[in-house]
């Protein structure tokens, strides 16, 4: 993890929140936090990502929602170094962990700079899942396209229920690279 945490700190000091400003009409998909206390008596942050909407908008990861998930994992960070927490867990909402980007608006990227920031984002956001300090677990509850594989990706452990109906990376057929981990992290 070592060239991800260097990766990482590359990114400190942009500052990502103009990107916001480029798609006020995005519907964030918040990371909602609940502490739970396991029976070894161990404590696991949960953040559950749930955009509001039912299973017919499924979570996506525009710029709001990963600096608030930025945001949250910084935290989530500052608290197991205390002591606080002894590992980090992400799941979505009933039958969606996450969509991923949002590319029907990718054609209205108005510059290469603004992708290239919008990569960064991500990279940075999903980067963080592996600087922690404890374990990170992403539970693949249900649908997971481009970010959202890459979210488990970026984490410790991951698992992948049975009953999950799409698992892919289909921003390679449209000639997109996986950015925030999945060109390199697949096993």
């Amino acid at each position: 993890m070592a060239a991800a945490a260097s990766a990482i700190a590359q990114y400190e000091g942009i500052d990502f929140g103009k990107l916001v400003a480029l798609d006020p009409d995005e519907v964030v998909t918040h990371s909602f936090v609940r502490d739970i206390t396991l029976p070894s008596g161990k404590r696991l942050a949960l953040i559950t990502l749930d955009n509001g909407r039912d299973y017919t908008r499924p979570n996506t990861l525009g710029p709001a929602t990963l600096l608030e998930l930025a945001g949250v994992l910084d935290e989530l960070k500052a608290r197991a170094a205390k002591g606080e927490l002894d590992a980090v867990a992400v799941t979505g909402k009933q039958f969606i962990l996450a969509a991923g980007a949002d590319l029907s608006r990718a054609g209205e990227l108005p510059s290469r700079e603004v992708g290239l920031l919008m990569a960064q984002l991500g990279h940075a956001t999903l980067g963080r899942l592996g600087e922690l300090g404890v374990p990170s677990f992403v539970y693949t509850n249900g649908l997971a396209l481009g970010g959202g594989v890459e979210i488990g990706l970026n984490a410790t452990y991951r698992t992948i229920d049975a009953t999950v109906p799409a698992f892919a990376l289909p921003e390679v057929f449209l000639g997109i690279i996986p950015g925030w981990g999945g060109a390199y992290l697949l096993p």
